[in-house]
């Protein structure tokens, strides 16, 4: 179903993104799939939070708080995860700019504008989801779902995205966002999540594979982008209820 105003935001308890020498953050890795389009979605939650005790997918650790090196030992980064609203296009933006410009884990060679990332929130929040990873009140990463393809019969299926800012790799921001994304996309009817990484991306891979995310097959020297051929491997996991071996026809995506 598509979000309702009021409906909470989830929060989870997480560690401290990791540091290496002298204190500085690991450098960005990509852990965004969706190499080869990216698309947007809208509405605010206004409730209050709620602390997330469920494990709606098999595998999938919604809370987690290792210890950490001596610099930042015990010490917890608290998620929030809720819905984007075309307000956020400006933080959305500049989190992915670095991705487009700098790496091939995005096959788009010029970042969209803010008028561009405002459409793409509100397109994807009609149809699918756009979420938010919120650390003290601060946009750090989103995750996003659109249509795999246009053709009809591939409706009840979606192609899935994260992105976070540098910094925040291996820290289970990726995994927040990933598991309200999915439940957010289940409660609307879709059946399949696909998602696409150009390798190598060994963050990106290790988080699909732990969500469930099944290989399926790779596309060799498919995109040519900072001099050079990269293939895009993809994986996908079912969700929502029932069996998709059932020859019932499913109910239409909502």
């Amino acid at each position: 179903m598509p979000p309702t105003p009021g409906s909470p935001p989830w929060t989870v308890s997480a560690p401290h993104p990791r540091r290496g020498r002298g204190g500085r953050s690991t450098p960005p890795v990509g852990v965004g799939s969706g190499s080869t389009s990216d698309p947007g979605h809208h509405t605010a939650p206004t409730g209050p939070s709620q602390q997330i005790t469920a494990e709606p997918f098999s595998g999938v650790s919604q809370r987690s708080c290792a210890l950490e090196p001596p610099t930042v030992a015990g010490v917890c980064v608290q998620y929030t995860v809720r819905d984007a609203s075309v307000g956020d296009a400006g933080v959305c933006a500049a989190i992915y700019a670095p991705y487009v410009i700098g790496t091939a884990v995005s096959f788009e060679v010029d970042p969209p504008s803010l008028e561009e990332m405002r459409r793409r929130i509100a397109d994807a929040q009609r149809s699918h989801a756009w979420l938010v990873l919120e650390v003290d009140d601060r946009v750090v990463g989103y995750a996003y779902g659109g249509p795999f393809k246009d053709r009809a019969a591939y409706r009840w299926s979606c192609e899935v995205s994260v992105y976070l800012e540098p910094g925040r790799r291996r820290a289970g921001g990726g995994r927040a966002l990933y598991t309200a994304l999915l439940t957010r996309l289940a409660e609307r009817g879709y059946r399949t999540a696909v998602a696409g990484m150009t390798l190598p991306n060994e963050a990106s891979v290790a988080l699909h594979r732990s969500l469930g995310f099944q290989p399926i097959g790779t596309y060799r020297r498919i995109g040519w982008k900072h001099g050079r051929w990269h293939d895009v491997t993809w994986t996908q996991r079912p969700i929502g209820a029932g069996p998709l071996d059932d020859d019932d026809p499913p109910a239409e995506p909502r």
